[in-house]
């Protein structure tokens, strides 16, 4: 039973109180039980918000009351995700977002960043939803959140990042997420372990697959049957089944036949009749392997159906009846459009349905055409908002050098005339940087521009060494560095963004003078071998730990290091280099010196 306003007035201090705790309470199981049980959920929510919004109508602006009722939208918002409406979810937990930010509660904007991260997936727009979930365990780790919170993070990151193809990204954020948990929660190592394997079997080293489902297994079995254990269990009989390593595919799908049933989840029956199907399969029964079929497209969704029928039409193809594999191949492609379409927003579901009514020629067309350039328009408008934010980010943390040159020289300037033009000369070219980087983000907001685009060119490399190495001087000078440019005597040119090549050296050279102690040595090189031109940053600092090896480009994440001068850390220069490089199709590396200290490098195409 869901509390209305109670008879005392919501100024009534006793009153207000107990109404507000009830809320409060309620607003929790709303949130608990949006996404399991939807209709549940929405008996709850409708006349809890009609009771808060009341209450907020008489003292408008309390902040306890705006915090509950951002708990129920969020639960609404959770409502319409597990419901498939997409474009609402997604508008309401924008909305979310805004008010949780206006609220300062960090926590509870990741919470909507991770929120969203799952309906931006839902439409296939994977790239957004990795940035998404950056920031949220950005912030996760920045105030505190729980180790199992920012670790599903992580673990969410690197199934982002197997699905764009990145796997040695991938397969780094799940090593780091392992080494977060230690000995922790054995259950989410194990399911680690499973993401690993379907990893590793995707680029086709199944041994190293096989061992890390075997590994899975061994830590799941003590906790207990459970959903986890049956779908690590589940893939290792897959993995034998490629392996012809049939008699122990058929003894552990026969163990998990009890563990199917007293976990009681319905979604694995299809499952585990799809694995049956292919072990009978494989050895050459066909009449088991399509009553297998049969019995699995009893329960099965639409996405385990197109499963399901594809092995069907193997079965067929197998027994020499071409015929009907033809008809369950055309049956499974079917399916496969099915959960296509499923996974499209509710408004554009809405628009097929209007458009296959009984409408005349005319109007069918104009509507087709009208949903073409709206869906175009409201996707756009979302990348392009996503794509601002992060560009906005990395510009902020990119003028922090630039803005630090003009200061240093600023002081240098007044306590020393003499040094005048000089220090005037560099002010005008740091600020000139600053300007192009300003016109960038003026330029990608507006409409007809592409966000964050590069003007691929052949590039000279010697003019954006020289302007990078004047506007890091500088800040060298500052901490007695000794800072030397090398660029081979042909002068290499590349295939790159002036611009952008232009922040990738500001990072690099900033990272190489903030970790480098006073006195020491930093040197920036460019040589060309062969097909590629590779630029180089090396320093004297204290080099890079293990840990940052790993990961040193893929998170936002601060160095081990401490800056040698009490300089901030942000995480998020690196991160910048790395997404700057791939745009202009070259690549990043990072590694220590034998003789101390580190070398960064980025290695680009050369232009002919």
């Amino acid at each position: 039973m869901v509390a209305l306003l109670p008879e005392q007035r919501p100024g009534d201090d006793y009153g207000m109180v107990n109404a507000v705790e009830r809320w409060a309470s309620e607003a929790v199981d709303a949130c608990l039980v949006a996404a399991a049980h939807p209709d549940q959920a929405s008996k709850l929510i409708t006349p809890l918000i009609g009771a808060l919004q009341a209450a907020l109508a008489e003292t408008p602006g309390d902040p306890r009351l705006r915090e509950i009722e951002a708990q129920v939208r969020f639960a609404e918002a959770t409502v319409h995700a597990q419901k498939g409406r997409n474009e609402l979810a997604d508008m309401a937990f924008r909305r979310l977002l805004e008010e949780y930010e206006e609220l300062g509660k960090p926590l509870l904007v990741a919470d909507c960043l991770n929120a969203l991260t799952v309906v931006a997936e839902r439409r296939g727009d994977f790239e957004s939803g990795l940035t998404l979930l950056e920031r949220c365990f950005h912030l996760r780790s920045q105030h505190g959140a729980s180790l199992r919170k920012r670790v599903r993070v992580l673990m969410n990151i690197g199934i982002a990042q197997a699905q764009l193809d990145d796997h040695p990204a991938a397969l780094a954020t799940f090593r780091f997420a392992e080494e977060l948990l230690s000995d922790s929660y054995p259950e989410v190592l194990g399911i680690i372990e499973t993401n690993r394997a379907l990893i590793y079997r995707g680029i086709g080293e199944v041994d190293q697959a096989h061992a890390l489902l075997t590994s899975a297994v061994s830590i799941l079995e003590p906790l207990g049957s459970s959903v986890h254990l049956i779908n690590a269990q589940l893939e290792l009989v897959v993995e034998e089944i490629r392996r012809d390593a049939l008699e122990d595919a058929e003894r552990r799908l026969g163990e998990m036949g009890s563990m199917v049933e007293a976990v009681g989840v319905i979604l694995f029956i299809p499952e585990k009749q799809l694995v049956t199907a292919r072990l009978r399969l494989a050895r050459g029964e066909y009449a088991v392997a399509e009553a297998a079929v049969v019995g699995g497209l009893e329960h099965a969704n639409d996405e385990q159906r197109a499963r399901l029928l594809g092995v069907r039409a193997e079965i067929a193809e197998a027994s020499g009846d071409f015929r009907a594999a033809l008809r369950w191949t055309r049956e499974a492609h079917k399916a496969q459009l099915a959960v296509v379409e499923a996974r499209s927003d509710l408004r554009i579901a809405h628009a097929r349905a209007r458009l296959a009514s009984d409408i005349d020629r005319t109007q069918r067309t104009w509507m087709r055409d009208e949903l073409a350039r709206a869906q175009a328009e409201v996707q756009a408008l979302s990348t392009r908002l996503e794509d601002h934010k992060s560009l906005l980010a990395a510009a902020a943390h990119d003028m922090n050098n630039p803005l630090s040159v003009v200061l240093l020289l600023g002081e240098l300037a007044s306590s020393a005339p003499e040094s005048l033009e000089q220090s005037a000369e560099a002010i005008v070219d740091a600020a000139r940087h600053m300007q192009s980087m300003v016109t960038t983000l003026l330029q990608s907001n507006r409409p007809s521009s592409v966000s964050a685009s590069l003007h691929m060119a052949p590039t000279p490399l010697k003019p954006v060494l020289d302007a990078a190495w004047r506007r890091c001087e500088p800040l060298a000078a500052a901490k007695a560095h000794v800072l030397r440019l090398d660029v081979d005597a042909e002068d290499p040119c590349v295939e790159g963004d002036a611009n952008a090549l232009a922040r990738v050296l500001d990072n690099l050279l900033s990272n190489a003078i903030k970790y480098t102690p006073p006195g020491g040595a930093i040197d920036l090189k460019a040589s060309r071998q062969g097909a590629h031109v590779t630029v180089e940053v090396l320093d004297t600092g204290p080099g890079l730990s293990p840990d940052d090896l790993e990961r040193v480009f893929l998170f936002p994440q601060p160095l081990s290091a401490q800056p040698t001068n009490g300089e901030c850390q942000h995480g998020l220069g690196l991160v910048n280099v790395r997404r700057l490089v791939k745009k202009m199709g070259g690549r990043v590396l990072a590694e220590n010196r034998p003789q101390g200290g580190a070398r960064f490098g980025v290695e680009l195409r050369a232009s002919l």
